[in-house]
C-alpha cells in the first residue's frame, strides 16, 4: 500500500481484519477482535501463523486508510486476501515411566500419549519396540519382530511378561505417532522405559522310569532332569542314591555310601551295572537339587525308580593244569575238574579235547585223562580240553605233561673187544705200561643222548694173586648218537703203585677180569643221582683182558727196553677190530646190570 499524494500532507495505515482467534500476525498491533493495525514499515516480511494445530482456511480484509492532515478527511481503500493452510502433523505427548517386577509375572507398564492437535484432523498410535522373544504384552499387535502396536486405549493397564523362565532384564522403546487425517503427515514423540526382572526359582522337569537288562552287562536308564530356567542362572545338581556294593554307573563320581554324583548332562546316556554275576531288582532314587545363583535359593526334588537285573548263565572258569609220567608209561592224569569252578553252582565236565602232538589221550569221564606218550618220547606235551556247564557255557584250558626219561639203555647180546696184554718177565710191573689196550662196547641208547663216566675198576687175577685197585679214566673217541652203538676207546690209567708178583704167581696166560660201568646222565649231562631211585641208567659190563707173558723173559725185557712194547701196542689196537671178527673164542662175555 502507498500514498498517491505525496506532498507529505497525508499519512497512511493499514488494518487487517478477520485474523482467526489464536492466530497471530509477525508485525503490528493486535486490538484482540481480530483486527491488527499496522504502518506501512509493517508490511514488509509480514506473516501469519494460523491457530495451533489448526488448518482451516480463512479470509483477511485488508484495508488502507489516508488521513489528510490539513482537515483529517480519510479515505480507505479495501481489499481481501484469502489464507489456504496446508495441515500437518503435531507432535503428539508422551510420558513414560521405567519398570519392574518378577519373572514369570505380567509387569505393568506405565505410558500416557495425546494429541497436541485437538481440531481432529490427527489420529494416535502408540509403537513399542525391544519386546524379548518370547514376551507378551497385554494389549496391541504383536508384529513378530520384536514390536508391538498399541491405541491410546490399550495403554490403560497395559503390562509386559517376560519370556518364561527368565531374569534377563531388558528396554523397551515407546513411541508415539500424530498422524494428519488430510495428508498423512505424520509428527512422532518417543521415550525409553528400563524393564528390570527379579529372578524367581524355576522348577525342574524330572524324569525317571523302571528299566531292566540282563546281568553282567550294561543296562540303558531312563532319567531325565531339565531345567525350566533358561537364561543360565540356575544349576542343578543331581546325586543317585541305592546304589549296591560293586554296582556301578558310566557317568558320575562314587561318593562310598551308595550314591553317585553325576552331572545333569550325562543322564542322557547313562548305564548301570551290577556286581559281577549279580542278578535280581534294585531300588534306586534320583535326587535332584536347583540353586538360583542371583539369591541362593534352592528347590530339590527326588523320584525313585528301579533296574531289573535278569539272570544270565556264567561260563565257567578254568585254570591250566600239569602232570608228570616216565617215557613210555601211560598216565592217569589229575582231575581237571578240580581246577575249574563255576558261579552259577552247575555240575561241570568234560566236553571235549583235542589229542596232544606226542601221544594219545581218552577220557575217562570222571575229569581225568589217560595219556599214553608215544614210544620212546621224552620231553613237554600238552592238549586242550574244554569243559561245560551244561547250560551253554563253556571254558577251554590246557594240561601240560612233562615225559621223563626211563630205564633204557641197554647193551645188546654181544663180545665185548678182549685184545692182548703183554709184558716180559718177573720183576716190577709199572701198569703205566702194562695195562693199555682197546675195548669195544656196543652199547645203544633210544634217546640219542649219551654221556659216558667211567668209575673205579676192580681188578682181579684169575691166578688168585692180589693187586692194587686201579683208579681209571677215560675218553670217547667216537661217539655216534641215536640208537646206533658207540665205541669207548679207553686207557686205563693205573695208580702209582708197583706190583711185583713172584715169576711162579703168574702163569704165561692168564685172565685179568675188571669191571667197566658206563653211566648215562641223560639228555642234559649232569651228574647221576646218588639214591637208588636216580633216573640215570648204569650199564655194567665185565671185561676180561688176557694178559699173556712171553715165554723168553730176557727177550721180552729187551723188547721193553728198547721201546718196541708201545708199538706192539699201537698195533694190537688197530688190530682190534679184525680180532673181533677172527674167533668167538676170543671174546668176553657181556653182563648187563641195569638199575635206576
Amino acid at each position: 500500500s502507498a500514498l498517491t499524494d505525496t506532498d507529505g500532507s497525508e499519512t497512511l495505515s493499514v488494518t487487517i481484519a478477520g485474523v482467526p482467534a489464536g492466530a497471530t500476525l509477525s508485525a503490528g498491533i493486535d486490538h484482540g477482535d481480530g483486527t491488527w493495525t499496522l504502518t506501512p514499515g509493517d508490511l514488509a516480511g509480514l506473516t501469519i501463523t494460523p491457530p495451533a494445530g489448526s488448518d482451516a482456511n480463512f479470509q483477511l480484509t485488508v484495508t488502507a486508510t489516508t488521513t489528510e492532515g490539513a482537515n483529517g478527511s480519510t479515505v480507505d481503500v479495501t481489499d481481501t486476501i484469502d489464507v489456504t493452510v496446508v495441515a500437518d502433523a503435531d507432535a503428539p505427548t508422551l510420558t513414560v515411566f521405567d519398570a519392574s517386577g518378577d519373572e514369570d509375572t505380567p509387569i505393568a507398564l506405565n505410558i500416557a500419549a495425546a494429541l497436541t492437535d485437538t481440531d481432529g484432523s490427527e489420529t494416535l498410535s502408540v509403537t513399542i519396540a525391544g519386546v524379548p522373544a518370547g514376551a507378551t504384552l497385554s494389549a496391541g499387535v504383536d508384529h513378530g519382530d520384536g514390536t508391538w502396536t498399541l491405541t491410546p486405549g490399550d495403554l490403560a493397564g497395559l503390562t509386559i511378561t517376560p519370556p518364561a523362565n527368565s531374569d534377563v532384564d531388558f528396554q523397551l522403546t515407546v513411541t508415539a505417532t500424530a498422524t494428519e487425517a488430510a495428508n498423512g503427515d505424520v509428527a512422532t514423540t518417543s521415550g525409553i522405559i528400563n524393564v528390570g526382572v527379579d529372578a524367581v526359582l524355576d522348577g525342574i522337569t524330572l524324569v525317571a522310569n523302571d528299566v531292566s537288562g540282563a546281568e553282567d552287562a550294561w543296562i540303558p536308564l531312563d532319567l531325565a532332569a531339565t531345567l525350566a530356567d533358561t537364561d543360565g542362572s540356575e544349576s542343578v545338581t543331581v546325586v543317585i542314591s541305592g546304589m549296591p556294593d560293586g554296582a556301578r554307573l558310566s557317568h558320575g563320581v562314587d561318593r562310598g555310601d551308595g550314591r553317585w554324583l553325576v552331572d545333569a548332562a550325562d543322564l542322557d546316556g547313562l548305564r548301570f551295572r551290577g556286581a559281577p554275576d549279580f542278578n535280581g531288582t534294585v531300588d534306586l532314587a534320583i535326587h535332584t537339587t536347583v540353586t538360583e545363583a542371583e539369591t541362593g535359593a534352592e528347590r530339590t526334588r527326588q523320584r525313585e525308580f528301579t533296574v531289573d537285573v535278569a539272570a544270565v548263565n556264567d561260563a565257567p572258569v578254568a585254570s591250566a593244569t600239569s602232570d608228570t609220567t616216565e617215557q613210555d608209561t601211560a598216565l592217569r592224569t589229575v582231575n581237571v575238574l578240580g581246577s575249574a569252578s563255576d558261579v552259577d553252582g552247575d555240575r561241570l565236565r568234560v566236553a571235549s579235547f583235542e589229542q596232544p602232538e606226542h601221544g594219545t589221550v581218552r577220557s575217562n569221564g570222571d575229569g581225568t585223562f589217560t595219556y599214553t606218550p608215544h614210544p620212546d618220547f621224552v620231553g613237554t606235551d600238552s592238549f586242550e580240553y574244554t569243559i561245560s556247564d551244561g547250560a551253554g557255557g563253556t571254558v577251554t584250558a590246557v594240561m601240560t605233561i612233562e615225559v621223563e626219561r626211563g630205564a633204557d639203555l641197554t647193551t645188546p647180546e654181544g663180545p665185548v673187544e678182549r685184545p692182548d696184554l703183554r709184558h716180559g718177565g718177573p720183576g716190577p710191573i709199572d701198569w703205566s705200561d702194562a695195562v693199555d689196550g682197546l675195548s669195544v662196547l656196543d652199547a645203544t641208547d633210544v634217546d640219542g643222548v649219551m654221556n659216558v663216566e667211567m668209575p673205579t675198576i676192580d681188578v682181579d687175577y684169575a691166578s688168585g694173586g692180589g693187586a692194587p685197585d686201579l683208579s681209571a679214566g677215560g675218553t670217547v673217541d667216537d661217539l655216534l648218537f641215536g640208537a646206533e652203538p658207540f665205541e669207548l676207546d679207553s686207557e686205563l690209567v693205573p695208580s702209582s703203585e708197583q706190583y711185583e708178583p713172584a715169576f711162579e704167581e703168574v702163569p704165561v696166560e692168564s685172565l685179568i677180569d675188571y669191571d667197566l660201568e658206563l653211566v648215562d646222565t641223560g639228555r642234559d649231562g649232569g651228574t647221576p643221582e646218588d639214591d637208588a631211585a636216580s633216573d640215570h641208567d648204569r650199564v655194567l659190563a665185565e671185561l676180561d683182558r688176557m694178559s699173556e707173558w712171553a715165554a723168553e723173559p730176557e727177550l721180552a725185557e729187551q723188547f721193553r727196553r728198547s721201546g718196541f712194547l708201545p708199538a706192539l701196542w699201537g698195533l694190537i689196537r688197530s688190530m682190534a677190530g679184525m680180532r673181533r671178527e677172527e674167533s668167538d673164542d676170543d671174546r668176553a662175555t657181556t653182563r648187563t646190570d641195569q638199575r635206576r
